[in-house]
This record gives structure tokens, sequence and C-alpha cells, in this order.
């Protein structure tokens, strides 16, 4: 009973992939050719290593999972404490069928970094199944305001998210576009406000 979300990729994806490395392999030797001088050797080496793992969803799910614990300890840091996330996780789980959303403690807005928890029963190397997170893109300010979402704080805190992830851990596992990041939003008997950036 529970939503979840699902991204399949399409059969067609990886040999794409395999003639886009081939293309930009032939692009950089005529390139060489030209201006001898120019060192893009390395690209090509990249991307055929690189490539095969980013279209491996069995990869990504383990990046989500690393990605997941960094954020549970950051959490801890900003003062969300864990017994607090937990019961009102379960309370949402109960609510909305799963659905994951953010957190208070002692009636103060506070933001609660989530990502969503891998189904790993249901994923394979192009099926990635995974926690359906609700909410409105980060970049929706309009949305933010309405909800009386403090925007600043959802900038510090994912800041901090990316400063520990590049800084402290040696692990960042992002496509930071607003379409990835999400603010859920939520108001708790009527007054106090719930955001949850993803």
């Amino acid at each position: 009973g529970e939503v979840v979300a699902v991204k399949v990729q399409h059969r067609e994806v990886m040999t794409s992939a395999v003639g886009d490395t081939s293309c930009v392999h032939w692009i950089v030797r005529m390139g060489s050719a030209i201006f001898p001088q120019a060192r893009f050797w390395w690209l090509t080496d990249l991307m055929r290593e690189c490539l095969p793992k980013e279209l491996d969803f069995k990869h990504e799910a383990r990046n989500a999972e690393e990605a997941e614990r960094i954020v549970e300890r950051l959490n801890e840091e900003m003062g969300v404490g864990a017994a607090s996330i937990a019961s009102f996780k379960k309370q949402q789980q109960q609510r909305h069928g799963g659905r994951g959303r953010g957190a208070t403690e002692g009636g103060t807005q506070r933001v609660v970094l989530q990502v969503p928890k891998v189904h790993r029963k249901w994923t394979t190397q192009r099926v990635l199944t995974m926690q359906f997170c609700g909410g409105r893109r980060v970049d929706d300010v309009g949305h933010l305001t309405r909800k009386r979402i403090n925007p600043g704080r959802v900038c510090r805190a994912l800041g901090r998210l990316f400063s520990k992830m590049t800084y402290e851990e040696g692990f960042v596992n992002c496509d930071p576009h607003p379409g990835n990041i999400l603010v859920d939003a939520e108001f708790v008997n009527g007054t106090e406000e719930r955001e949850k950036g993803r």
C-alpha cells in the first residue's frame, strides 16, 4: 500500500551512451590532431569509466543509501533529533501511505533534509524504486512565501549538506537542479510549520 517513485531506464540508453562515448572520443582525436597542445583525452577516459556506473541503477541505489546516512548525521548536527524524526516519520507513514514529510521540535521551525529510501527488492540495473516524497521545487519562492517557509533556512541547510558531503565526507551524490530538490510543508495544529528539503 505504499506510494513509491519508480525510475525506469529506456532500453536504448546504454546503446546511445556507447555511441556518445565513441563520438566524444572521435572529436577529441580530431581536436588533438588540429590542436596538439589541447589535452582532452582525460574526458574520454572519464566517460568510459563513469558512464556505465551512471547508468547502473543498483550503483545509484548504493550512492543514495550512503547519501541518506550522511543526511541523517547532518540532521543530528542541526539539532533535529533522531527520535523526533523517527516518531514523526512513523506518524506520516500512517497518515500519508509512507510519504515522508518534515519535522519540528518544540514548536520551532526546522529544516529536515531527507533522501528517499531505496526499495532494494524492486530495484534492478534499469529500474530504481524509491520512497515517494512529495513537495514543490526549491526555487518556487511564491510557494515558500505562501507557506511561510523561511527560504534562508532551506538554503543554509542545503549549503551545510553540500559542504559536509564535499569537505567532510568526500562523497558527493547529487544532481542539484531545482526539480530534484523539493520542499514539503504542512501545518501542524494550525500554526506550526513543518518543512522538508529533499
